[in-house]
């Protein structure tokens, strides 16, 4: 299925995600400005000075300008500035492994793993432990040159092989996060009888198309009601077993036809299609195609063939109403006449009512 939109999970994670970084964000100002103020008020000019109050102002530009940057740029210039300036700066002045800034490190990598996502969170981790290598081994050659009695190798090795365990574990617990996260949305918006959306998410499509269409009149869409005909009779002649393997098979072909649309099983025999930025007369021609498709097909091991009733209405076309209450009416002009036939307003000669259906059950 295509098209997929966040479910409430997903827009919890994104918020909290958010809270975090901004969370981030406020304790890096106050600890760079304290820092800063610390280093010029104890005789600490230059560098030590210009660390801290370079990083204060810049974290808080983006803090007040949050909403109008992107999130990854925002998240990608925090960690550059703490990754790659601030923690090597503080581990030479502090001591680095022999001080509370290893401690910090730690602390890093897990927001790594949280805050970035995909290849730019591998490249920062890789990146960042080559920095941390490079910064223990700098440590080395520092102790050495002034012959301090300390025990950098077992300290040095205890340190890099838990700082290795937390990147592999943060990292597979972040993947396996998000495949749940994956699949709960997935799961949130599918119907489990045909696979296809259901009816949560074509309302939730359906109210989102007609905003942007009311945003972007020149531009249209359209909305088509499809009904399995007699589908009672089926279900009292072959069994409910059976009517439920007709309408699995069904929501296959439905998905075949309609792979570039938005397609979801609406409720019982009941299905929508929603075209975004289609001609109508491709709409047309794709529910025409599907009739013809139906007079050949079969469907289960019994079998039995089955007909389709469609209305169809876009938004160009619409009298009255909106293109999903147009095209409800279509589908019952349909059936009420022969059955297994596209309805649209340009084969309909009636005007046609605008009785608005409920949207959900």
């Amino acid at each position: 299925m295509k098209n997929m939109q966040p479910d409430s999970n997903d827009r919890q994670y994104t918020a909290m995600l958010e809270t975090i970084l901004k969370a981030v964000m406020l304790i890096g100002m106050a600890a760079t400005l304290v820092g800063g103020l610390y280093n010029a008020f104890n005789g600490y000019p230059g560098w030590p000075v210009y660390v801290h109050v370079g990083g204060f102002a810049l974290l808080a530009v983006l803090f007040v300008l949050y909403k109008k940057i992107k999130r990854n740029i925002i998240v990608v210039t925090v960690f550059s500035y703490f990754c790659f300036i601030y923690t090597p700066f503080a581990w030479v002045s502090l001591g680095g492994l022999y001080s509370s800034m290893s401690y910090v490190v730690y602390i890093f990598f897990l927001l790594i793993a949280i805050l970035m996502d995909g290849r730019i969170g591998l490249i920062f981790t890789i990146a960042y432990a080559a920095e941390i290598v490079a910064l223990v081994v700098e440590n080395r050659v520092a102790y050495s040159a002034q012959n301090l009695p300390t025990p950098f190798f077992p300290m040095a090795f205890s340190y890099l092989v838990m700082l290795s365990i937390l990147i592999i574990v943060s990292h597979i617990y972040k993947r396996q996060y998000s495949r749940f996260l994956l699949k709960s949305r997935s799961d949130s918006i599918t119907d489990l009888m045909t696979g296809l959306y259901n009816h949560r998410y074509l309302v939730e499509r359906l109210d989102e198309v007609t905003q942007w269409h009311s945003e972007n009149p020149e531009r249209g869409y359209a909305v088509a009601i499809i009904d399995l005909d007699d589908f009672k009779q089926i279900n009292d002649t072959w069994g409910h077993s059976t009517g439920d393997e007709v309408l699995r098979e069904l929501g296959g072909v439905l998905q075949s036809a309609f792979n570039q649309h938005i397609v979801g099983r609406y409720g019982g025999d009941e299905f929508l299609v929603i075209f975004q930025d289609t001609p109508f007369e491709a709409c047309t021609a794709s529910c025409q195609s599907l009739l013809e498709q139906m007079d050949t097909n079969t469907f289960t091991e019994q079998g039995i063939s089955v007909s389709l009733s469609i209305g169809l209405c876009g938004s160009h076309q619409v009298r009255k109403g909106d293109p999903f209450a147009e095209a409800d009416v279509l589908l019952y002009r349909a059936k009420q006449n022969k059955k297994n036939q596209l309805c649209t307003p340009e084969l309909t000669k009636e005007p046609v009512p605008t009785t608005e259906r409920r949207r959900y059950p």
